[in-house]
């Protein structure tokens, strides 16, 4: 069986080898859950809680918020905690011996990605303000072309000419644009279920 510096070593080489890996946003530590007040022995990026060597501060200790520990093994426990404005995700690994009792935390500040999530969320916003603004640009080319070739403003058409432009439309595919029926039935003055009856009838259903 392990020794207590044996388990300590190798914790330490593990909390070093993640934190390396995962970069300054993870922070990887061993606490001695031996004492009463946890103190920790090791500690790798301890700028993302604030902490060091000694101190016997814990994750959740000053949080805005938190979230309790998720067990999933008894060894592993899973949380979430909110400090300074930082979001951090904490995951605890406790080695039990006949004289040790280790900690080994990972805590990984996820602040940026959150802030990333938000940018690419608004930035999908504007991109399908901007693919409407553009189907809506394509689909007037090809209504106003259609106009021209029925020779016939879309206030005098009668149901045969709007059925006729309807055709011509669909030929061009103009409604897979988006918000294509409402913008034909704008232009022809025409309600929506119209321009959908329209349709129906041209594709020879009842």
């Amino acid at each position: 069986m392990m020794k207590r510096e044996e388990v300590f070593r190798m914790l330490d080489d593990i909390a070093r080898g993640i934190a390396l890996t995962f970069g300054e946003n993870c922070e990887t530590l061993i606490q001695d859950y031996g004492q009463s007040n946890h103190p920790i022995l090791a500690i790798y990026n301890g700028h993302v809680s604030g902490r060091a060597v000694g101190s016997e501060v814990e994750i959740a200790s000053g949080a805005s918020r938190f979230v309790p520990g998720v067990e999933f093994t008894g060894h592993l426990i899973n949380c979430l905690a909110i400090r300074e404005d930082k979001k951090i995700k904490s995951t605890s690994f406790n080695f039990r011996g006949d004289d040790y009792f280790f900690c080994l935390g990972i805590n990984f500040d996820f602040t940026i990605l959150s802030q990333a999530q938000a940018v690419l969320e608004s930035m999908n916003t504007v991109s399908e303000a901007i693919n409407v603004m553009v189907d809506q640009n394509m689909l007037g080319q090809i209504f106003d072309n259609a106009i021209r070739q029925i020779g016939v403003a879309p206030e005098s058409m009668n149901r045969s000419e709007r059925l006729e432009l309807i055709h011509m439309l669909q030929n061009q595919n103009a409604f897979s644009f988006q918000k294509s029926v409402p913008y034909v039935a704008d232009r022809l003055g025409v309600s929506r279920f119209t321009i959908y009856s329209y349709i129906r009838e041209l594709s020879g259903e009842s």
